[in-house]
């Protein structure tokens, strides 16, 4: 039952960085119902009211917010849910911080590529396609990526190095995508990196560059395994990363929001993959106040409620490393060994992603995805050697007590 002294917020999906949201929320008196289909989500546990709709059902998130009285739907860091909260808000007569219709030319990547193209931020190549008869690859060079453009995260994105590689991962980009419309866009050869930021009403300030190592086999998805910041880059290249922010934020009319920008950098240049006005998921949230005591959750929050936001940072000379726990097939029981390296210091915090029973897809899938944790460093080395101890003293185990940990991905010092 609602209490009837406070406010009431709706928060779109119960991913991990949504605990927080959520407790927040609780500390400014709202009341806070929890909409997200799955049954369990890191986050159901710290709402008042958990209610099982599709996040991505606008009408029906509409008439709840109706029902219930809400005086805010939000979601800050899921993909594309963001989106939905403006729309719901709009309809509403409520606050949003950019409108639903810049929301969606933000989502959807073909409308997303073409801006950034007619507005000169850089981006690779690209063409888009809606059927197995529209591929021309002759207008891209190989290595091609292959993205389902209604995709949720790196589901269905491949790299492919031919035609016959190229027509497998279409046919299953199509079977992933809603709307069967798929990008297609030249593969750079460059470090991986993700961008935070906030947007005030002036400038794009950026609060963390992260280096991020994915699984690049031209038969698996790109998944990412793990990250590490601050990324070491030139000051030529932090310009050229602050020149695409502040084009972004020129280009879509952003003002006072949270921005999470991905990027393929090299040597000197840099390229935009894709772009939202959102935190990262997972624990970025966590890293980036664990750099600079900004509190990206808080930020998140003002801007959904029309609050300016200043941004004050602090500069640390420290690493962070935020890195996947992925588990092989099997239904999830439970992980082993954290407490004990928490207590040593080798490990700084661990998240569990899934519950008690959930069954585990197939190896270095999404749904293998069992948790995260962060390491804090000096050094790189130290990062390095903090990821190799707890993968060497960390297990997963299933319901039948078998160990199904994945050890062979995790950020490791380059040869």
């Amino acid at each position: 039952m609602t209490d009837k002294l406070k406010k009431t917020a709706l928060v779109l999906s119960g991913i991990n960085p949504h605990s927080e949201l959520i407790r927040q929320l609780q500390s400014r008196q709202y009341y806070v119902i929890l909409i997200d289909l799955a049954d369990n989500t890191p986050a159901k546990k710290y709402a008042d009211e958990h209610i099982k709709l599709n996040i991505f059902d606008k009408e029906k998130i509409l008439q709840v917010a109706k029902e219930r009285n809400a005086s805010l739907v939000i979601s800050v860091a899921a993909e594309r849910a963001n989106a939905i909260s403006c729309y719901v808000l709009e309809k509403l007569g409520l606050y949003c911080p950019y409108s639903y219709d810049t929301a969606m030319k933000i989502s959807e990547k073909s409308s997303m590529k073409e801006v950034m193209k007619a507005n000169d931020i850089s981006t690779a190549d690209f063409t888009f396609i809606k059927s197995l008869d529209n591929i021309d690859s002759n207008k891209l060079r190989f290595p091609i990526v292959v993205k389902p453009l209604d995709g949720y995260g790196s589901k269905g994105v491949r790299r492919v190095n031919n035609q016959v590689d190229l027509k497998e991962a279409v046919e299953k980009a199509l079977f992933i995508s809603k709307n069967s419309n798929i990008l297609l866009e030249e593969f750079i050869v460059g470090r991986e990196m993700s961008v935070d930021c906030f947007l005030d009403n002036e400038k794009a300030h950026i609060l963390l560059v992260r280096e991020k190592q994915n699984l690049r086999d031209n038969h698996e998805e790109l998944q990412s395994y793990g990250s590490i910041s601050p990324a070491d880059i030139s000051s030529d290249l932090m310009d050229k990363i602050q020149r695409i922010a502040d084009g972004i934020m020129s280009a879509f009319k952003l003002r006072n929001t949270p921005l999470l920008i991905q990027i393929i950098a090299t040597e000197k240049d840099a390229f935009v993959l894709e772009f939202s006005p959102r935190l990262g998921g997972g624990l970025c949230f966590r890293t980036v106040t664990l750099h600079t005591d900004f509190d990206y959750i808080a930020s998140a929050i003002n801007s959904f409620l029309g609050i300016n936001q200043e941004v004050i940072t602090t500069k640390k000379d420290v690493y962070y490393s935020i890195h996947n726990i992925y588990a092989k097939k099997g239904a999830f029981q439970r992980v082993e060994g954290s407490e004990k390296l928490i207590k040593e210091g080798i490990l700084k915090e661990l998240y569990l992603n899934r519950p008690e029973g959930f069954t585990v897809g197939s190896d270095f899938s999404s749904s293998s995805r069992v948790g995260q944790f962060i390491v804090e460093g000096k050094s790189r080395n130290e990062i390095y050697n903090k990821i190799k101890t707890t993968f060497e003293n960390l297990e997963v185990y299933d319901t039948n007590n078998n160990p199904i940990l994945l050890k062979d991905f995790y950020l490791k010092k380059e040869e």
